[in-house]
């Protein structure tokens, strides 16, 4: 690290962790939405193995509402 530099503070997942787990859905949620959008399938993990969804099979949940 250069003189500059600000270390960056430590991340206490006790108290940060729910900001991480909405930080990351939403992330999740707008690669989703991207891909559909752009007619790009995604690949996920069922049952133990790797398969690919179609853009018109991808699902965005009412649930996947952005994070606030």
């Amino acid at each position: 690290m250069s003189q500059n530099e600000t270390p960056l503070a430590p991340i206490n997942l006790l108290t940060q962790g729910k900001e991480i787990e909405n930080i990351l859905r939403e992330a999740g949620r707008q690669a989703r939405i991207r891909h559909k959008k752009l007619g790009h399938p995604i690949v996920s993990w069922q049952d133990g193995k790797v398969v690919i969804i179609p853009p018109d099979e991808i699902v965005i949940d009412d649930n996947d509402e952005p994070a606030k």
